[in-house]
């Protein structure tokens, strides 16, 4: 499928931003399968299913659906190929806008992507121990006899124990402040509305609206954005950082570890829905992450 691409714009935090040209030609080729595929399927009044005029089956369907229809067709193929032409590596779904979507001219869509934004893990091994001394460190009054506990043997200066959580977010935290990366925008926003699209949605089966939800935190809605962008930036950062780690230590995962973490779900149907190849890759990376915190937490 022939495109073209201008000039692409590179920016230090890893987006790119090029403009893709889908040729008139392939547009039209294109769709004409579609109405094909159309005329076999409408239904039009006085024809029998598949025999009726392609004039008539535009007007019934409409142009625009048809058009929508080839775009979703074209748009994949056209993308990759310029990704690949440009030697670009992107690391989330890319951000893509029609600029000019007529009929009988080439189409031009705006593609925003990222690639793994430039840093370096330092001596985080360090970072990392560093961290977890930090946490085993005794807090005043933390887990000392109570009324409550008129049993405990524990010595009243005992050196707190941290459980694994409180030693994680230690981790996490130094990794963040001891680490710069500049994430990219469109990944921010991408987490953002997601996190604000999910919060939503439970509150909505809370029988609540985020008006609500907003005057019962005394914040008003720029607020709860700003703290969910933050959120968002860090959890992204982690991210970053945890693969780069998974690199370091030469972490993987295994086809035969996923399937068995498969075939030990009990129900057959959710086993299907995990068998898919976008489900395995989420659960390759769940494992993934759950070695190198385990390796994190040994150093």
């Amino acid at each position: 499928m022939p495109t073209d691409a201008t000039e692409i714009n590179k920016k230090p935090d890893g987006t790119a931003v090029f403009e893709l040209v889908i040729p008139k030609d392939t547009v039209a080729s294109e769709y004409e399968k579609v109405l094909t595929d159309a005329t076999k399927n409408t239904e039009v009044s006085g024809f029998r299913k598949g025999k009726a005029p392609t004039n008539l089956v535009e007007e019934k369907v409409g142009k625009q659906q048809l058009y929508t229809t080839v775009l979703k067709r074209v748009l994949p193929e056209a993308y990759l190929k310029e990704v690949n032409r440009l030697n670009l590596k992107p690391i989330a779904s890319p951000k893509i806008e029609p600029q000019k979507i007529e009929e009988g001219q080439d189409w031009t869509l705006t593609v925003t992507l990222a690639e793994k934004p430039p840093f370096t893990l330092g001596n985080y091994r360090k970072v990392v121990s560093g961290a977890l001394a930090t946490a085993k460190i005794w807090v005043p009054g933390k887990d000392q006899p109570s009324p409550e506990q008129p049993g405990s043997t524990q010595p009243k200066n005992a050196p707190s124990q941290p459980s694994t959580d409180e030693k994680l977010a230690k981790i996490f935290q130094a990794l963040l402040s001891a680490i710069s990366i500049p994430v990219p925008e469109i990944l921010i926003e991408d987490e953002l509305n997601h996190s604000l699209t999910h919060l939503i949605e439970q509150l909505q089966r809370l029988d609540l609206s985020l008006d609500q939800y907003l005057t019962s935190l005394g914040k008003t809605s720029d607020q709860l954005r700003t703290e969910y962008r933050t959120r968002a930036e860090e959890e992204i950062k982690l991210e970053l950082i945890l693969n780069e780690i998974a690199i370091d230590l030469q972490i993987t995962i295994t086809k035969e570890e996923i399937d068995e973490l498969i075939k030990a779900v009990g129900d057959e149907k959710l086993r299907e829905r995990l068998s898919t190849e976008d489900q395995r890759r989420t659960i390759g990376a769940s494992l993934k992450k759950r070695k190198v915190v385990d390796a994190l937490l040994k150093m």
